[in-house]
Protein backbone atom coordinates (compact mmCIF):
# COMPACT_ATOMS: atom_id res chain seq x y z
CA UNK A 1 0.00 0.00 0.00
CA UNK A 2 1.37 3.17 -0.98
CA UNK A 3 0.45 6.93 -0.62
CA UNK A 4 0.03 8.59 -4.07
CA UNK A 5 -1.48 11.96 -2.81
CA UNK A 6 -4.27 14.16 -0.94
CA UNK A 7 -7.66 15.29 -2.54
CA UNK A 8 -9.47 18.25 -1.15
CA UNK A 9 -13.79 18.08 -0.80
CA UNK A 10 -16.35 20.29 -0.06
CA UNK A 11 -18.39 18.43 2.58
CA UNK A 12 -22.19 19.04 1.20
CA UNK A 13 -23.90 19.29 4.36
CA UNK A 14 -21.63 21.59 6.31
CA UNK A 15 -20.04 23.34 3.51
CA UNK A 16 -16.29 22.73 5.24
CA UNK A 17 -13.35 21.45 3.78
CA UNK A 18 -12.38 17.71 3.89
CA UNK A 19 -8.91 16.37 3.26
CA UNK A 20 -8.54 12.65 2.08
CA UNK A 21 -5.02 10.39 1.65
CA UNK A 22 -5.46 8.32 -1.33
CA UNK A 23 -3.69 5.38 -1.08
CA UNK A 24 -3.12 2.63 -4.00
CA UNK A 25 -4.04 -0.65 -3.17
CA UNK A 26 -3.90 -3.95 -6.12
CA UNK A 27 -4.58 -0.98 -8.25
CA UNK A 28 -7.39 0.56 -6.54
CA UNK A 29 -7.32 4.15 -5.28
CA UNK A 30 -8.17 4.19 -1.56
CA UNK A 31 -9.59 7.53 0.18
CA UNK A 32 -8.92 7.89 3.81
CA UNK A 33 -10.41 10.65 5.39
CA UNK A 34 -7.57 12.48 7.63
CA UNK A 35 -8.83 16.13 8.13
CA UNK A 36 -12.48 16.07 8.98
CA UNK A 37 -15.06 18.23 8.48
CA UNK A 38 -16.67 20.17 11.34
CA UNK A 39 -19.99 17.83 11.19
CA UNK A 40 -17.87 14.82 10.13
CA UNK A 41 -15.70 15.83 13.70
CA UNK A 42 -19.37 15.92 15.54
CA UNK A 43 -20.64 12.61 14.08
CA UNK A 44 -17.30 10.67 15.19
CA UNK A 45 -17.73 12.47 18.76
CA UNK A 46 -20.62 11.41 19.01
CA UNK A 47 -19.94 8.16 17.53
CA UNK A 48 -17.04 7.61 20.56
CA UNK A 49 -19.14 8.96 23.17
CA UNK A 50 -21.84 6.28 22.74
CA UNK A 51 -19.26 3.66 22.41
CA UNK A 52 -18.02 5.00 25.88
CA UNK A 53 -21.35 5.15 27.36
CA UNK A 54 -21.50 1.09 25.93
CA UNK A 55 -18.67 0.51 27.37
CA UNK A 56 -19.43 1.84 31.47
CA UNK A 57 -22.74 0.52 30.80
CA UNK A 58 -21.05 -3.00 30.16
CA UNK A 59 -19.15 -2.85 32.75
CA UNK A 60 -21.75 -1.53 35.07
CA UNK A 61 -23.74 -4.53 34.67
CA UNK A 62 -20.96 -7.04 34.45
CA UNK A 63 -20.00 -5.34 38.22
CA UNK A 64 -23.47 -5.76 39.09
CA UNK A 65 -23.38 -9.29 37.88
CA UNK A 66 -20.30 -9.78 40.43
CA UNK A 67 -22.13 -8.25 42.85
CA UNK A 68 -25.37 -10.72 42.81
CA UNK A 69 -22.98 -13.62 42.05
CA UNK A 70 -21.50 -12.67 45.64
CA UNK A 71 -24.62 -11.71 47.13
CA UNK A 72 -25.99 -15.52 46.41
CA UNK A 73 -22.76 -17.20 47.46
CA UNK A 74 -22.53 -15.10 50.71
CA UNK A 75 -25.31 -17.36 52.40
CA UNK A 76 -26.66 -14.19 54.25
CA UNK A 77 -30.37 -14.86 55.52
CA UNK A 78 -32.72 -12.67 53.22
CA UNK A 79 -33.97 -10.70 56.22
CA UNK A 80 -30.84 -9.18 56.35
CA UNK A 81 -29.74 -8.63 52.25
CA UNK A 82 -31.48 -4.99 52.15
CA UNK A 83 -29.51 -3.99 55.60
CA UNK A 84 -27.41 -0.81 55.66
CA UNK A 85 -25.84 1.54 58.24
CA UNK A 86 -28.13 4.27 57.04
CA UNK A 87 -31.36 2.95 57.64
CA UNK A 88 -30.96 1.57 61.33
CA UNK A 89 -33.25 2.43 63.41
CA UNK A 90 -32.50 1.45 67.18
CA UNK A 91 -31.57 2.91 70.34
CA UNK A 92 -28.64 5.17 71.32
CA UNK A 93 -26.85 2.08 72.57
CA UNK A 94 -26.57 -0.18 69.68
CA UNK A 95 -25.63 2.85 67.62
CA UNK A 96 -22.40 2.32 68.72
CA UNK A 97 -22.06 -0.76 67.79
CA UNK A 98 -23.32 0.44 64.22
CA UNK A 99 -20.69 3.06 64.09
CA UNK A 100 -17.88 0.55 65.15
CA UNK A 101 -19.14 -1.93 62.37
CA UNK A 102 -18.95 1.00 59.93
CA UNK A 103 -15.53 2.37 60.76
CA UNK A 104 -14.17 -1.33 60.17
CA UNK A 105 -15.72 -1.27 56.89
CA UNK A 106 -14.06 2.00 55.71
CA UNK A 107 -10.86 0.69 57.11
CA UNK A 108 -11.16 -2.65 55.76
CA UNK A 109 -8.47 -2.83 53.31
CA UNK A 110 -6.07 -1.63 56.03
CA UNK A 111 -8.06 -4.25 58.41
CA UNK A 112 -7.55 -6.99 55.93
CA UNK A 113 -3.41 -6.70 55.00
CA UNK A 114 -3.36 -6.77 59.15
CA UNK A 115 -5.54 -9.74 59.54
CA UNK A 116 -7.64 -8.05 61.76
CA UNK A 117 -11.20 -8.95 62.93
CA UNK A 118 -13.99 -9.18 65.97
CA UNK A 119 -15.64 -10.82 68.00
CA UNK A 120 -18.90 -9.14 69.33
CA UNK A 121 -20.38 -10.43 72.28
CA UNK A 122 -23.52 -8.93 74.38
CA UNK A 123 -27.22 -9.77 75.32
CA UNK A 124 -29.63 -10.74 72.34
CA UNK A 125 -31.03 -7.80 70.68
CA UNK A 126 -28.60 -5.40 70.94
CA UNK A 127 -28.30 -5.62 66.88
CA UNK A 128 -25.34 -7.81 66.97
CA UNK A 129 -26.70 -9.55 63.26
CA UNK A 130 -28.05 -6.41 61.98
CA UNK A 131 -24.52 -5.09 62.44
CA UNK A 132 -22.90 -7.80 61.07
CA UNK A 133 -24.90 -7.80 58.04
CA UNK A 134 -24.63 -4.50 57.39
CA UNK A 135 -20.56 -5.17 56.83
CA UNK A 136 -21.60 -7.98 54.95
CA UNK A 137 -23.44 -5.91 52.33
CA UNK A 138 -21.14 -2.81 52.53
CA UNK A 139 -18.20 -4.95 51.77
CA UNK A 140 -19.94 -6.95 49.19
CA UNK A 141 -21.16 -3.59 46.95
CA UNK A 142 -17.82 -2.94 46.94
CA UNK A 143 -16.91 -6.04 45.51
CA UNK A 144 -15.24 -7.76 48.63
CA UNK A 145 -16.21 -11.45 48.88
CA UNK A 146 -17.98 -12.48 52.23
CA UNK A 147 -19.74 -14.85 54.07
CA UNK A 148 -21.94 -13.92 56.56
CA UNK A 149 -23.87 -16.74 58.18
CA UNK A 150 -25.21 -18.45 61.75
CA UNK A 151 -23.08 -21.05 63.01
CA UNK A 152 -25.84 -23.42 62.17
CA UNK A 153 -26.00 -22.80 58.87
CA UNK A 154 -22.33 -22.58 58.30
CA UNK A 155 -22.33 -26.14 60.03
CA UNK A 156 -25.29 -27.02 57.55
CA UNK A 157 -23.38 -26.20 54.59
CA UNK A 158 -20.76 -28.66 55.64
CA UNK A 159 -23.34 -31.69 56.35
CA UNK A 160 -24.86 -31.26 53.24
CA UNK A 161 -21.44 -32.11 51.27
CA UNK A 162 -22.07 -35.80 52.86
CA UNK A 163 -24.89 -36.53 50.57
CA UNK A 164 -24.31 -38.14 47.46
CA UNK A 165 -26.32 -35.87 45.58
CA UNK A 166 -23.87 -33.13 46.22
CA UNK A 167 -21.79 -31.01 43.95
CA UNK A 168 -19.56 -29.84 46.52
CA UNK A 169 -17.12 -31.59 49.32
CA UNK A 170 -15.84 -30.40 52.66
CA UNK A 171 -12.64 -29.77 50.55
CA UNK A 172 -14.42 -27.01 48.26
CA UNK A 173 -16.55 -25.70 51.14
CA UNK A 174 -13.16 -24.65 53.29
CA UNK A 175 -11.19 -23.60 50.03
CA UNK A 176 -13.89 -20.97 49.42
CA UNK A 177 -13.89 -20.00 53.01
CA UNK A 178 -10.11 -19.78 52.64
CA UNK A 179 -10.37 -17.29 49.89
CA UNK A 180 -13.15 -14.73 50.91
CA UNK A 181 -12.14 -12.02 51.45
CA UNK A 182 -13.89 -11.91 55.31
CA UNK A 183 -16.16 -14.94 57.26
CA UNK A 184 -18.86 -13.54 59.42
CA UNK A 185 -20.30 -15.98 62.15
CA UNK A 186 -23.23 -15.10 63.75
CA UNK A 187 -24.74 -16.52 66.98
CA UNK A 188 -21.96 -18.81 67.33
CA UNK A 189 -22.49 -20.49 70.83
CA UNK A 190 -26.16 -21.82 70.29
CA UNK A 191 -24.81 -24.80 68.10
CA UNK A 192 -25.43 -28.17 69.72
CA UNK A 193 -21.57 -29.11 71.10
CA UNK A 194 -20.20 -32.28 69.64
CA UNK A 195 -17.12 -33.70 68.46
CA UNK A 196 -17.95 -33.11 65.03
CA UNK A 197 -19.24 -29.35 65.50
CA UNK A 198 -16.02 -28.74 67.69
CA UNK A 199 -13.51 -30.33 65.14
CA UNK A 200 -15.78 -28.62 62.51
CA UNK A 201 -15.76 -25.07 63.62
CA UNK A 202 -11.77 -25.21 63.91
CA UNK A 203 -11.21 -26.47 60.76
CA UNK A 204 -12.76 -23.28 59.67
CA UNK A 205 -11.22 -20.84 62.23
CA UNK A 206 -7.68 -22.64 61.28
CA UNK A 207 -8.69 -22.36 57.84
CA UNK A 208 -8.44 -18.21 58.17
CA UNK A 209 -5.86 -18.48 60.25
CA UNK A 210 -3.97 -20.38 58.27
CA UNK A 211 -4.72 -18.08 55.35
CA UNK A 212 -3.99 -14.75 56.88
CA UNK A 213 -7.71 -13.49 56.32
CA UNK A 214 -10.25 -11.80 58.79
CA UNK A 215 -12.47 -13.23 61.01
CA UNK A 216 -15.45 -11.43 62.43
CA UNK A 217 -17.87 -13.68 65.05
CA UNK A 218 -20.90 -12.49 67.32
CA UNK A 219 -22.67 -14.54 70.22
CA UNK A 220 -24.40 -13.70 73.24
CA UNK A 221 -21.58 -15.52 75.11
CA UNK A 222 -19.67 -13.26 77.68
CA UNK A 223 -15.94 -13.99 77.70
CA UNK A 224 -15.45 -16.24 80.82
CA UNK A 225 -18.90 -18.68 79.33
CA UNK A 226 -16.90 -18.09 75.48
CA UNK A 227 -14.01 -19.92 77.02
CA UNK A 228 -15.38 -22.66 79.01
CA UNK A 229 -17.29 -23.88 76.00
CA UNK A 230 -14.44 -24.17 73.77
CA UNK A 231 -11.27 -26.12 73.36
CA UNK A 232 -8.26 -24.08 74.42
CA UNK A 233 -6.76 -24.41 70.56
CA UNK A 234 -10.27 -22.60 69.64
CA UNK A 235 -10.07 -20.19 71.68
CA UNK A 236 -6.38 -19.34 71.38
CA UNK A 237 -7.35 -18.90 67.41
CA UNK A 238 -10.01 -16.93 67.56
CA UNK A 239 -8.93 -14.37 70.25
CA UNK A 240 -5.32 -14.05 67.92
CA UNK A 241 -7.36 -12.82 65.47
CA UNK A 242 -10.11 -11.07 66.91
CA UNK A 243 -10.78 -8.05 69.30
CA UNK A 244 -13.31 -8.40 71.69
CA UNK A 245 -15.72 -5.68 71.68
CA UNK A 246 -18.10 -5.36 74.55
CA UNK A 247 -21.85 -4.88 72.69
CA UNK A 248 -23.92 -4.19 76.26
CA UNK A 249 -21.62 -0.95 77.12
CA UNK A 250 -19.64 1.72 75.40
CA UNK A 251 -15.64 -0.13 75.80
CA UNK A 252 -13.77 -1.91 74.12
CA UNK A 253 -12.03 -4.88 75.85
CA UNK A 254 -8.78 -6.12 75.73
CA UNK A 255 -7.86 -9.90 75.42
CA UNK A 256 -4.38 -11.42 74.39
CA UNK A 257 -4.11 -9.75 70.95
CA UNK A 258 -2.57 -6.18 71.71
CA UNK A 259 -1.14 -5.58 68.74
CA UNK A 260 -4.43 -5.89 66.89
CA UNK A 261 -6.47 -3.82 70.05
CA UNK A 262 -4.41 -0.89 69.00
CA UNK A 263 -4.64 -1.18 65.36
CA UNK A 264 -8.72 -1.45 66.27
CA UNK A 265 -8.23 1.74 68.48
CA UNK A 266 -6.68 3.64 66.34
CA UNK A 267 -7.77 2.79 62.93
CA UNK A 268 -11.35 1.67 63.17
CA UNK A 269 -12.82 3.36 66.75
CA UNK A 270 -12.38 6.96 66.71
Amino acid sequence: MGNVGTLKKVCSKCGGEQIYNQYKIMNKVIEVISVPCQCEKERIEKEQQEELRYEEAKKLREQEKYIEKLKSRSMLDEKFKNSTFENWNGDNKSQKIINICKKYCENFDYNKENNVGMLLHGNAGVGKTYSVSCIANFLMERRKSVICTSINGLLRQFKSTYNSSSKESEKDVLEYIKTIDLLIIDDLGTEQLTEWSNSILYEIIDTRYRSDKPLIITTNLQRQEFQNRYHQRINDRIFEMCVLVNCNGNSIREMFSKNKIEILRNEIVK
